[in-house]
């Protein structure tokens, strides 16, 4: 069984995951969820998914979270730990009983709690352009583990700008259209029964990316 942590858990990508949770519960678990300002919505996964950890943005989210889960009625011996802020989001990344965590956030709110999982060699189910990018030749892990090596060592060397990527066409302003397929542990990275797909962009169009049930 994989044990989650999912950074941006009320975005798209973070409920398409937990709708493959909901699914196959056999296979999947929620340690921690971390999340924006959607605080009604992350009160309602964490009610139905009972992670152990939840995390906001501010100290304000924070409030709020607390006085929605106190008028769900959930008892209080229930509740996860709730915190907030980036170091928050490191701390449930990091977690020992985690090995799989969905970078989500947008923008670069969640590099240093990716980055911080990526050398202790979790797995990671990235969906967020501006943490690889930002991560640059820092996403070739140099510390680490072993584990968290190994999967960095399997990253497709970075092509000549201008020059396509495998499956790709170059484009005049030198960058190719789609996801990258080799992100260590990340969607496309081909890691049979993580249940994990994502699919390229058409040339000039928006890429997509979605959970796929394991069994399907």
């Amino acid at each position: 069984m994989r044990t989650l942590t999912i950074l941006g858990s009320t975005g798209s990508i973070g409920t398409n995951t937990l709708d493959v949770v909901r699914r196959a519960p056999s296979l999947y678990r929620v340690h921690a969820l971390a999340a924006g300002n959607n605080i009604d919505l992350l009160a309602e996964q964490i009610l139905e998914f009972q992670p152990e950890a939840a995390v906001v943005a501010t100290a304000t989210g924070l409030e709020r979270l607390t006085e929605r889960l106190a008028a769900s009625g959930l008892a209080r011996a229930q509740w996860p730990d709730l915190l907030w802020g980036d170091a928050a989001r490191v701390q449930i990344a990091i977690a020992d009983a985690v090995d799989t965590v969905i970078s989500a956030i947008v923008g670069v709110a969640g590099l240093e709690a990716t980055y911080a999982a990526v050398r202790l060699g979790k797995r990671i189910g990235l969906a967020n352009k501006e943490v690889l990018v930002s991560a640059g030749g820092g996403s070739r892990v140099s510390g680490g583990t072993a584990a968290g090596r190994q999967r960095a060592q399997r990253r497709a060397p970075m092509p000549a700008r201008g020059q396509p990527r495998a499956g790709g066409a170059a484009h005049p302003d030198g960058f190719r259209r789609s996801f990258p397929q080799h992100v260590p542990g990340g969607y496309g990275a081909g890691d049979a029964g993580t249940g994990f797909a994502a699919s390229n962009m058409e040339d000039g169009e928006p890429h997509h990316h979605r959970f796929r049930h394991p069994h399907e």
